[in-house]
């Protein structure tokens, strides 16, 4: 029965506490706003990534990151902005561009 009372209490209580840090984060001007961060970083280059990317190209910027290469050339064929390395690696995040997304979708 105490493993039932933790999971019910834990999912009750996540949005509390949700909302309670992101009012104090706001009081003291520490949030992160999203608005000047734009465009998506799909991490996959897999056909749901390929597909997803394609209706998120419309809207804003995409780019894939794989460390398959014939996936990311797949990719590249559809007309899609991909990048083949390590999402762990400093120098794939750089390549990427991913400081400037908003958005982070792993598949």
């Amino acid at each position: 029965s105490i493993l039932v009372f933790m999971a019910i209490f834990t999912t009750l209580t996540v949005p509390v506490f949700l909302t309670w840090t992101t009012n104090w984060l706001k009081s003291r001007g520490e949030l992160v706003h999203q608005e000047s961060r734009k465009g998506f970083l799909i991490l996959g280059a897999n056909p749901l990534g390929i597909y997803l990317a394609k209706h998120l190209d419309k809207e804003d910027f995409v780019t894939l990151v794989d460390s398959n290469r014939e996936m990311v050339e797949l990719a590249k064929k559809e007309g899609l902005t991909a990048v083949t390395g390590n999402i762990l690696k400093e120098e794939t995040m750089e390549q990427a561009n991913a400081i400037e997304k908003g958005t982070f979708i792993a598949l």
